[in-house]
């Protein structure tokens, strides 16, 4: 993961538990497919999939945050794409 100063205790606590795994392996296909298009990558989908990713576990989808949680759910989905090959 890059290195990101997160001060959030919730989302720190988030990142650091296994739930997190599990949630961006729920979320890996859906990652895949908005971060994939005709014209290349786009960041556009991490983003758009990280806001929901807060939402849903209720924690604040500030923009500090989002990044975070982008940045962790890229590093996960590339460490398990090289792994499955």
């Amino acid at each position: 993961m890059p290195n990101l100063l997160i001060t959030n205790p919730q989302l720190i606590e988030f990142l650091s538990s296994a739930e997190s795994v599990k949630v961006f392996e729920r979320h890996r296909a859906e990652l895949r497919s908005r971060i994939v298009t005709d014209e290349g990558m786009t960041l556009q989908g991490a983003f758009a999939v990280a806001t929901f990713i807060l939402i849903e576990k209720d924690i604040n989808p500030a923009s500090e945050n989002v990044l975070a949680v982008a940045a962790s759910l890229l590093d996960y989905s590339l460490f398990m794409e090289v792994s499955s090959h």
